[in-house]
Order: C-alpha cells, then structure tokens, then sequence
C-alpha cells in the first residue's frame, strides 16, 4: 500500500514551505529555477559533479577546494606536463 502522499496528487493547498524564507524571496523566483540552464551552465555542473569539486566562481572555487583538500580535483588527471622548450 502506498503512503497517502502518493497515492492522490497533490494540489496548491497540500503543498506548504518548510519554513518562512530567511530573506526577502528573489524576484522572479519561480522563473529563474524552472528555466532551462545554457549548455556552459550544463557542463559545468557536470564537470564538477564528476570530478567532485565545488562548483561557483573561480575565486570560491579554489579557495573552498582549499579548505576541504580538494585542491586535485581541480587539476587534470594524469602526470603534469613537462614545459615546452623555448
């Protein structure tokens, strides 16, 4: 048998917030979480789920990759290469 939350749709008044927003709601919430990401927001998401690294700008990411001890992740696999001769 399953739960009654699942076992009928739910409607607008079922649903309820966990708590009230510690700030002021963004404008335009629903829009921006429901709208498609551009393909660089796609695989940058998927870049940093695969490789486990934080994922936001560059400055956050390095210095909270730093924090944690995930400095590797952001290097590529492998071997450094050797620098090329001049």
């Amino acid at each position: 048998m399953l739960g009654p939350m699942l076992e009928k749709p739910s409607t607008a008044g079922d649903r309820q917030l966990l708590g009230p927003w510690p700030l002021p709601q963004p404008r335009l919430w629903c829009e921006q979480v429901n709208r498609s990401p551009a393909l660089s927001e796609t695989e940058t998401i998927r870049q940093a789920v695969q490789k486990s690294h934080p994922l936001g700008g560059d400055h956050w990411v390095r210095t909270t990759a730093r924090k944690l001890g995930l400095e590797s992740t952001l290097r590529r696999r492998g071997r450094p290469r050797k620098d090329e001769p001049e």
